[in-house]
């Protein structure tokens, strides 16, 4: 039964929007981090970090993962009209089965999703005083991830 369930989270976690989600749900519950950390931060630290620090961050990694996102897929869709039109169905079911691009390409969506959703959850005023420190550290965690996650999935970028 245990077996099934492995099998079950591996499929889905192979599926795009899966990861992408999963970097949204990672903004989302920034917040009740931020909520949490809100109390051990030092003033001088959370006047250092305000909503106006973080927010050109946050808009540059959306814009950026935005065109790298669409640029991404649109090589990866045109890679599966050649293989399609030109190769054997065995080679169309291998470019499929390609984790390393799927990897790839999650990630920049992920992070194009988790900055989208942290400036909407900034806008909304949900975020509190202590927010933008947790936030800014988060942003460079998913920075640190888009070098290194695609790296160790095999990829050769």
């Amino acid at each position: 039964m245990l077996k099934h369930w492995f099998v079950f989270l591996r499929r889905i976690s192979q599926k795009l929007w899966v990861r992408g989600a999963l970097f949204a749900l990672l903004s989302v519950l920034t917040l009740p981090l931020a909520i949490f950390v809100e109390q051990f931060l030092p003033p001088e630290i959370a006047d250092r970090f305000d909503k106006e620090a973080v927010m050109p961050v946050l808009e540059i990694l959306a814009s950026s993962m935005l065109t790298v996102s669409t640029f991404s897929l649109g090589i990866m869709v045109s890679a599966h009209r050649s293989a399609a039109a030109q190769a054997t169905p065995r080679v169309h079911r291998i470019l499929i089965r390609d984790t390393t691009t799927q990897t790839v390409i999650a990630t920049f969506i992920g992070a194009f999703v988790y900055s989208l959703s942290a400036i909407i959850l900034f806008r909304a005023g949900l975020y509190g005083i202590g927010a933008p420190v947790v936030v800014m550290g988060v942003t460079v965690l998913i920075v640190v991830l888009m070098t290194v996650w695609p790296c160790c999935a095999g990829s050769r970028i």
